[in-house]
């Protein structure tokens, strides 16, 4: 029996036998097959296979993993790489996978120079990009362990965005990695499908077949265990089961702390399979419906009628419950290549959500438009991204009423009295909180931005992910005057980042006096039972 610890982990317990996740990423050293041109035309059909296997994971992950792969899809079309690789072959003579290789060796270089945590920490996104483009070109994709076993432990060095596409995480009882932080790949897979993970383990120390027992509560890891240990160990998972057992039976209750105050529990969503899911699984409305996923679909941009079946569709599945649907957020981590927006050096500081929006009323003014023809099917609200000055709200509300003008003359049916409210994400936000609860309906803390512009650390930076912590006193303490703001003036106020979804942030936060969390489906029920006890 060997027992092993970390400090970095996701929490839950899961009891399994090791299976080791298996790579392959083909030769990069083979001559080329013919000449300049056909090479290229073999690279453009690895970018085809990759661009479609990227989609298809897309198109089966739960919201947060979907975030990540877009963000691969529009790296995959960085001129930058394609012009390395290209270069490469018609200049330098070499073949497709040489070409890649070299071409990407030199893009991690120039990555690790930069002086940008962001674009320092995109280095991993692009390895597994050419890891992929490579497998594409060799013909030696990488193999993930299938069939999987109902409950096996996986196990690899590092969980990639790639693996979504061929591993079936549903059938998984958890992951342990030697590589990654809280804010990694492996970490957000993980809790997108509700497993625990363990980060920061030798896993040379496991050999295929272990008995492994996780237990991601305390940051242990039992190979191999003893009868005592095992039989311990399985006492303590029959609590935890019992647990959500019963979390899954109060999924569809109200929940109520203990002093009376009700507490709406609500799902973050990125299409209407997410919401499906979550009201599936007991939410009690959609707090964030990303319409940003909708954006990504195609290399054009949607037109107001397939906006509005979509915000439709997902307003008929909610059947009376509420949903919040935030305006277009584009730039950041999430680019957009049909915008022909330029790269920039600080790009999380940049143009970007509602100052796109603002700037393009040809792309704003149809979406504001689909979203008011969905409220008259049912309950919805409009959340404003990224807003920092009051003329952004009204200049915002300006358009919104333009439309509202357009539809009275065209006769068609909306909700008059349609919510509008802003995301408090930002320090500008929150330190003017008092003066836009004035103009806005409804207060959406996005704590994952929050959290990283407070602390100025980077929420996809592993070298700093110590630092960006959303229980930070400074964290806190904006939640705190942003709530006291939104009740002054009598206006709710919810959390919809990852900190709402944390067992340990959700008590400060009631405290607080926030008024509903919106979480990722697979922990509503969980979410229902800490706020009731």
């Amino acid at each position: 029996m060997t027992t092993l610890s970390t400090r970095t982990y996701v929490k839950g317990l899961a009891k399994g036998k090791a299976l080791f996740l298996k790579k392959g990423c083909g030769h990069s050293h083979e001559a080329p097959q013919g000449s300049p041109e056909e090479e290229m035309e073999r690279l453009g059909k690895a970018f085809d296979r990759v661009r479609n296997d990227i989609g298809e994971a897309a198109a089966k992950a739960g919201e947060s993993l979907r975030e990540i792969l877009s963000a691969h899809l529009e790296m995959l079309e960085d001129p930058m790489l394609h012009d390395g690789i290209q270069d490469k072959i018609l200049s330098g003579g070499l073949s497709a996978p040489q070409a890649v290789k070299e071409a990407c060796e030199e893009l991690q270089a120039m990555f690790d120079a930069i002086d940008d945590e962001y674009l320092r920490a995109r280095k991993d996104d692009v390895r597994d990009i050419c890891g992929q483009l490579l497998s594409a070109l060799t013909e030696k994709a990488g193999i993930g362990p299938s069939p999987i076993p109902q409950g096996s432990v996986l196990v690899a060095e590092e969980i990639l965005p790639s693996d979504a596409g061929k591993v079936d995480f549903n059938r998984l009882g958890a992951i342990v990695t030697r590589l990654g932080s809280i804010t990694s790949h492996a970490a957000i897979i993980a809790r997108s499908y509700g497993i625990p993970v363990l980060m920061g383990i030798p896993v040379e120390r496991i050999n295929d077949g272990d008995l492994l027992l996780v237990n991601a509560l305390d940051g242990t890891l039992t190979v191999n265990p003893d009868e005592k240990t095992e039989a311990e160990f399985d006492k303590l998972l029959a609590k935890e089961m019992a647990r959500g057992a019963e979390a899954s039976s109060q999924a569809f209750k109200t929940a109520v702390t203990r002093d009376g105050k009700t507490i709406m529990v609500y799902a973050n969503a990125g299409s209407i399979g997410d919401v499906r899911k979550a009201i599936e699984g007991g939410a009690d409305g959609i707090g964030l419906f990303r319409s940003e996923f909708l954006f990504m679909q195609d290399e054009s941009l949607p037109s107001e009628e397939k906006q509005y079946e979509a915000y439709r569709d997902a307003v008929l599945i909610c059947n009376g419950k509420p949903v919040t649907i935030r305006t277009l957020d584009i730039g950041g981590d999430k680019a957009l290549p049909c915008l022909g927006l330029p790269r920039e050096e600080n790009p999380f500081l940049g143009f970007r959500a509602i100052r796109i929006s603002l700037a393009r009323p040809e792309i704003f003014k149809p979406q504001v438009r689909a979203i008011l023809r969905a409220s008259a099917h049912g309950p919805v609200r409009i959340l404003l991204p990224m807003i920092t000055t009051l003329d952004e709200i009204r200049h915002a509300r300006s358009i919104i009423s333009q439309c509202m003008n357009e539809l009275d003359r065209e006769n068609i049916a909306y909700d008059k009295a349609i919510p509008v409210g802003i995301m408090v994400e930002t320090p500008a936000a929150v330190l003017m909180a008092d003066e836009f609860s004035k103009e806005a309906d409804f207060f959406s803390l996005g704590t994952n931005d929050l959290t990283q512009y407070i602390l100025a650390a980077d929420r996809g930076n592993n070298a700093i992910s110590e630092l960006y912590d959303h229980m930070n006193p400074a964290v806190l303490r904006a939640v705190s005057i942003t709530a006291k703001a939104a009740r002054e003036s009598g206006i709710p106020v919810c959390v919809c980042g990852e900190m709402a979804a944390d067992e340990q942030a959700v008590k400060p936060l009631l405290e607080s006096g926030v008024d509903s969390l919106s979480v990722p489906a697979p922990v509503i029920a969980k979410t229902k039972i800490i706020i009731s006890e």
